[in-house]
């Protein structure tokens, strides 16, 4: 069973697929351009979601990693789970605030 059980495929203007098809042609999107765009926003979308862990977004695509991470380098995105990654990690500068008589105390907003 499909998750786009309810999509018209044969692009009438009715559900997601149709009218996305029908912007695209209206646009002047090749057959060719508008598979890549939506690999391209499905991979990125998919990533996003996952954190930038391939193995998580091959599962939502229902594809090996190995697959996502061939057509990451076909599209020339293989920079973009690292980045998602870094995003992610990246260290958070906390300030310490001196209270005399006390120690060195974080701002309410930082937790450990």
């Amino acid at each position: 069973m499909s998750a786009f059980q309810d999509v018209d495929y044969i692009g009438d203007g009715l559900g997601l697929a149709g009218r996305t098809a029908d912007q695209m042609l209206a646009a002047g999107c090749s057959m060719e351009e508008a598979v890549r765009i939506i690999r391209e926003k499905m991979l990125m979308g998919a990533l996003k979601a996952a954190k930038g862990n391939i193995s998580v977004a091959g599962r939502k695509l229902r594809q090996h990693r190995n697959t996502i991470a061939r057509e990451l380098e076909r599209l020339n995105m293989s920079h973009l789970p690292e980045q998602i990654r870094r995003k992610r990690v990246e260290p958070v500068q906390a300030e310490l605030i001196f209270k005399p008589g006390l120690s060195l105390v974080p701002p309410p907003s930082v937790r450990f």
